[in-house]
């Protein structure tokens, strides 16, 4: 991590021998970091070309300018949200930029993320159109067959965007993996928020513990493919959180391989020592320890990232403890319809069930694709 002694030294070595810019450029956007680099090398004061620090100045100042723009939209929403009596708990964006870099411009985003009660989701989807707002995926189905027991694997989000200001907006119902209900773990998310003040105003966000758990189990479902979640677990490590509540919960949840994964992840990738009860539990899960080694090797041989996009094999090896919810997981992935279905052959509702055929004759080809280049 940059600040550190050992960090700081390396980036005055790269610097010095001049390295490939444009590369980098374009690595530090794709994985979501160059607000991160330009801050470090500003910290550091080491020598960057002209041309260079002012190419990342001006981007940054740019994305800051849109940050405050995702914040007052935060603000906004949550107020319509309350006014309707729906609870919502928003994550990420603005939130975790404030939270873990203490300055909403020193993290990009490009979305405003809410967790939302089942039981309201559908409100705050009308709300949202209401407003202006159109929703951009699974169209075509009825919004209550993804919520009431669905048959599709869909992104367990509704995406939302307006013609005004293209602020995509998400709204997550429900959670991956585990072994605990939608519902029970919105209550307990609910009933731990505490009050974040983002761009001077206070909104009731979840706890420092929650957080760290929802970016381990979001990292590791999409295989730690982006450097910028490293960072933020990074930046949290440094922060005052009981990572011993964090793997707690995680038990509880069915997500402790999938956040000792994560944790190992970061530990490997960003450099930081890991609490000492942390590292015990890490290496003595075996999942999360081969993983941890697996995806680090694959991304040090492609540092783009790409090597990591392996869901849904991350989903079913390591964001659930159990093998039996394991193997259910992969049941669903192999059987589940996709919205690539229903696109394929439009039904109605009542013949839904006629997907899962669709599905078994189709076979589903990207598992086995994304299996082979998992043993690669």
């Amino acid at each position: 991590m940059a600040g550190s002694d050992e960090a700081t030294t390396r980036i005055h070595e790269i610097v010095r021998n001049d390295p490939d810019w444009s590369r980098l450029l374009k690595l530090t956007t794709n994985h979501g970091i160059l607000p991160y680099l330009y801050h470090s090398l500003q910290d550091i004061e080491t020598e960057v070309p002209e041309e260079v620090y002012e190419t990342l100045r001006t981007r940054c100042e740019r994305a800051a300018l849109q940050n405050l723009q995702f914040a007052q939209r935060l603000h906004d929403i949550v107020e319509t949200f309350n006014e309707h009596d729906i609870r919502t708990i928003p994550y990420k964006g603005p939130i975790l930029a404030q939270v873990a870099y203490g300055d909403i411009g020193r993290r990009r985003f490009g979305d405003l993320d809410f967790l939302v009660a089942e039981e309201d989701v559908l409100r705050a989807r009308t709300v949202l159109q209401e407003r202006g707002y159109e929703q951009t995926n699974f169209l075509g189905v009825p919004p209550s067959h993804l919520v009431e027991n669905s048959i599709f694997r869909w992104e367990r989000e509704f995406r939302f965007t307006n013609d005004d200001d293209r602020i995509q907006i998400e709204l997550r119902p429900q959670f991956t993996g585990g072994n605990q209900s939608n519902a029970a773990i919105f209550e307990d998310l609910w009933e731990r928020r505490t009050t974040v003040s983002v761009a001077g105003q206070p909104v009731q966000a979840l706890s420092p513990e929650d957080r760290a758990l929802l970016l381990l189990t979001h990292g590791t479902k999409h295989g730690w493919l982006r450097l910028s979640w490293v960072c933020d677990i990074a930046c949290l490590l440094q922060h005052d959180i009981d990572w011993e509540v964090v793997l707690e919960r995680a038990e509880d949840y069915g997500w402790k391989t999938a956040a000792l994964l994560g944790l190992g992840m970061t530990a490997e990738l960003a450099h930081v020592e890991l609490p000492e009860h942390v590292r015990r539990e890490l290496a003595d899960n075996y999942r999360a320890t081969r993983g941890t080694s697996a995806l680090v090797t694959r991304f040090e041989r492609d540092p783009t990232g790409k090597r990591l996009d392996l869901e849904p094999w991350t989903v079913i090896l390591f964001l659930n403890d159990g093998i039996v919810d394991s193997v259910k997981e992969l049941f669903d992935v192999v059987f589940a319809p996709r919205y690539a279905d229903v696109e394929l052959v439009r039904l109605p509702p009542s013949l839904y069930p006629l997907y899962y055929v669709i599905r078994v004759l189709k076979f589903p080809s990207k598992i086995v694709r994304k299996g082979r280049e998992l043993l690669e």
